[in-house]
């Protein structure tokens, strides 16, 4: 790759972007971007069909890519491209230079362009091989964008159960018109089971054959729903709920500290992290920019420390802000900042995640800023006394609990999301300035079918010599057996296929399966395979290809494995067994991380029955969970 000099104002000079009317402000439409990324949309575009954009004023030197054509507001530069790959160079080119670090302006922050053109920089000197160089990073933020829009779609799930039960009262609806048209108690159950599931009678009786412990669950679930309305001081509501005043379901409500008390000459490098508007943007808490202060000086403010499954709010500046602390959050303690303030649950009386998503539902938001000023810096007058003062619909708290334990499931999957994207931030922040500097290079054939020589080129069969060596001896993972004692243990062992050449001399040699994919999974590359990074680069499909070659060499000539049928084997955990909803789970991760389309509930069942056959698993209680076998015959000649 041939590397030439010049300056960020020759290669990719900035252009002033231009100011939008309020009046030419839409609720969507075309993306208008400022310093701080998109604020608005318009109804046409400025520049494209792609930009990098670089804030000039307040948010000094952010950089964002659009992928399709946008409007640039006054407060950001722009430069225009009719190639994506060469937007990105630009991306990422820029976003390497610090121009955060540029402000020339002490009163309000401010980019000076001139200076910015002036800075030296070293480029491929070709757009081909600047494409090439890219296309690694382009990948990563693929999937960085990708665990994003899966967790849009959680979160969309998550807010229309709760919209279902609690707001349009559908399943309690569907019961009350069972029974008006004649039903029995049991039909009104089924029809609030079809409410729930979105499954019709059909459906569910199938169901209810194959799948008996969800069915079970399922009707459970429907019959915490009342079959009736009541009156209420708020219009109708199901019969046995109540009308309740969020100080009523609290154990506290508390405000954030005084601004004198955490200001910047007290934060630290690491300790309990501050909670502010920035970390209130989805319905968990994110964690990541946080400023810290001492173990100390977080016990000073003990009444604005926030633990997981508080929910915090903020009550100046962006108001109507409502997220909750993850259970499984990164720390266990927090300081929130002085525009917050917070909720904890009293767990006898409700559920917080119940109450989270009431105050992010339409309805919630509309009570939380009925109280609000847009004079100067908007905020919600007395925010801790109108809190408390809001009443709202309150299901029982086994209902809730029962919302709590669906919407829990979903937020594992988000945060599994988030981990991920957050290593995969690291590796392109890491890539990056070896990539722009030529440390690391980008052979152009092997790039070509998307790997990356990083130390040295892998190539799959020299990466499927390397897995296998790292393999112990056959004795590791085979053991005999007489012919005599093949079926003494038939319910452990899969189905025979026939053995050729030395091994089928004398008895049966078996492969000890959860042995053998146990130590495959432990492999010191595919590990970093199933957690989606390798030494620093993604290139899952290559190396899931590399798997599939490894079972389907040490698992017979006769079984032949695709990428989904593999995942679903290395899904079973160390134990062997799995109940279909975890194995569904694991298996949906796994896909994720592979950049392949999540496997969903039919294409499981399709890949175990598929499995079984082959003789690899075996089904416990009616489908309702899997096991692998202990034991499987079948051809390894090959295996010194």
């Amino acid at each position: 790759m041939n590397w030439v000099d010049t300056r960020v104002g020759d290669f990719s000079p900035f252009v002033y972007g231009k100011a939008i009317a309020k009046k030419d402000q839409l609720s969507d439409g075309v993306p208008v971007f400022g310093s701080n990324g998109v604020y608005t949309y318009s109804s046409k575009p400025l520049v494209g069909p792609y930009a990098v954009i670089i804030g000039r004023k307040g948010t000094v030197g952010k950089i964002h890519i659009s992928e399709k054509p946008c409007w640039v507001s006054d407060t950001a530069f722009y430069i225009q491209y009719d190639n994506i790959e060469e937007a990105y160079f630009s991306y990422y080119l820029l976003s390497s230079l610090g121009l955060e670090d540029m402000n020339t302006d002490a009163a309000v922050p401010g980019l000076n362009r001139n200076n910015a053109h002036r800075l030296e920089v070293k480029i491929p000197d070709t757009i081909e091989q600047r494409r090439q160089l890219v296309e690694p990073l382009i990948k990563l933020d693929n999937k960085i964008h990708l665990d994003q829009q899966i967790n849009q779609t959680l979160e969309q799930v998550a807010q229309a159960i709760f919209k279902s039960w609690f707001v349009d009262f559908e399943p309690v609806k569907a019961k009350i018109a069972a029974l008006a048209a004649g039903g029995s108690d049991e039909d009104a159950l089924l029809a609030a089971m079809q409410a729930i599931s979105g499954k019709d009678a059909g459906q569910l009786a199938i169901m209810q054959a194959d799948q008996p412990e969800q069915y079970a669950e399922l009707r459970a679930n429907a019959a915490l729903f009342p079959s009736a309305m009541q009156e209420s001081e708020l219009g109708e509501i199901p019969s046995g709920w109540s009308i309740e005043k969020t100080e009523s379901l609290s154990e506290k409500i508390g405000m954030g500290p005084f601004g004198s008390n955490i200001k910047v000459s007290t934060f630290v490098e690491d300790g309990v992290p501050i909670i502010s508007g920035q970390h209130l943007k989805e319905t968990l808490v994110t964690d990541g920019d946080n400023n810290f202060i001492t173990e100390q000086h977080a016990d000073k403010l003990k009444n604005s420390n926030v633990y997981p499954e508080d929910i915090i709010f903020t009550h100046a500046g962006s108001i109507g802000q409502v997220s909750i602390i993850p259970a499984k959050s990164k720390w266990d303690r927090y300081v929130i900042s002085q525009r917050q303030f917070f909720l904890r649950v009293d767990r006898e009386k409700a559920s917080p995640y119940f109450l989270a998503y009431f105050f992010r539902s339409f309805l919630g938001q509309h009570l939380l800023l009925s109280n609000a000023s847009q004079v100067g810096v908007p905020s919600i007058a007395r925010p801790s006394s109108h809190l408390k003062s809001i009443e709202l619909v309150t299901p029982t708290v086994s209902l809730q609990e029962k919302f709590e334990s669906h919407v829990k499931k979903l937020n594992d999957l988000v945060m599994a999301n988030r981990k991920e994207s957050e290593t995969l931030k690291s590796i392109r922040e890491t890539l990056l300035p070896k990539l722009l500097s030529g440390e690391l290079s980008v052979d152009a054939e092997v790039k070509s079918q998307g790997k990356v020589e990083y130390d040295r080129a892998h190539d799959l069969a020299a990466l499927i010599e390397k897995i296998e060596s790292d393999l112990p001896s056959k004795s590791h993972f085979v053991e005999s057996e007489r012919v005599s004692s093949e079926f003494e243990n038939i319910r452990a062992i899969g189905f025979m296929t026939k053995i050729t050449g030395s091994l089928g001399e004398g008895g049966g040699e078996y492969l000890k399966l959860p042995v053998f994919l146990r130590t495959l999974r432990q492999n010191p590359i595919l590990d970093k395979v199933l957690s989606a990074t390798v030494d620093g680069v993604v290139s899952i499909p290559f190396f899931m290809d590399a798997i599939i070659a490894i079972l389907n060499k040490y698992l017979g000539n006769k079984i032949q494995f695709d990428q989904k049928t593999a995942l679903v084997l290395l899904a079973f955990p160390k134990e062997t067994y799995r109940k279909t909803s975890e194995l569904l789970n694991k298996a949906y991760q796994l896909s994720i991380n592979a950049g392949l389309p999540p496997i969903d509930e039919d294409e499981l069942h399709q890949t175990l029955s598929w499995l079984h056959e082959q003789g690899l698993v075996l089904p416990e209680n009616k489908n309702e969970a899997w096991r692998l076998v202990d034991k499987f015959r079948h051809e390894i000649d090959n295996w010194d």
